[in-house]
């Protein structure tokens, strides 16, 4: 403690409140007389959290993974080299095992995911996030969702999430990158768009 009226206080509190508190502190007589030591978890703990986390980077078409999908060559990327598919083409016309309008209904329920009735989507990060989004669009052949393309960026667990109301990890999943037109498995897709 300091000498005289100067007191210090620890405080860990939410964004919301500090401001709050911090403002009622300026309108005060006695804030002058009092400092206040602050650890915000919304500032620096979630800031450090979105420092380290992983974030993907990606123009892919995302299909179900059907069982005809065989190890393919090599590809060289970012100065890496991956493994990629070879997927006959009949196999492409096996969709999800959900419907285009499941698919929609599950989307939805993403928060600050907003679908089109078209299949047309955005999806945004939270305000207190650092910035993402990803812009994607449903597929669907004789009832059932066929494919989805998607264009963005994001967190590994968002990405997580958007697969997550496709199936996965229950349906197995494969990208077709759009830029290099070749099939890649899902481990293989984390590992070229979290390079950056």
């Amino acid at each position: 403690m300091l000498s005289g009226d100067r007191r210090i206080f620890s405080i860990n509190f939410s964004l919301r409140l500090k401001r709050f508190f911090l403002d009622s502190l300026r309108s005060s007589s006695k804030a002058s007389n009092i400092i206040i030591h602050y650890q915000s978890a919304h500032s620096r703990v979630g800031r450090e959290a979105s420092e380290t986390r992983t974030m993907y980077t990606f123009q892919i078409t995302l299909h179900a993974r059907p069982p005809q999908a065989a190890p393919g060559g090599l590809i060289a990327l970012r100065g890496r080299t991956f493994p990629t598919l070879a997927v006959p083409r009949e196999a492409l016309s096996v969709g999800f095992a959900l419907s285009f309008e499941d698919a929609s209904a599950r989307l939805a329920q993403l928060p600050r995911l907003f679908i089109e009735p078209d299949g047309s989507f955005v999806w945004v990060s939270p305000s207190t996030e650092t910035t993402w989004q990803v812009d994607g669009v449903l597929y669907d052949r004789d009832g059932r969702l066929l494919f989805i393309d998607l264009k963005g960026r994001c967190p590994a667990e968002s990405f997580d999430r958007l697969l997550a109301a496709c199936g996965w990890p229950g349906t197995g999943m494969m990208c077709q990158l759009t830029r290099e037109a070749v099939f890649v498995d899902e481990a293989t897709f984390r590992a070229i768009a979290a390079v950056t």
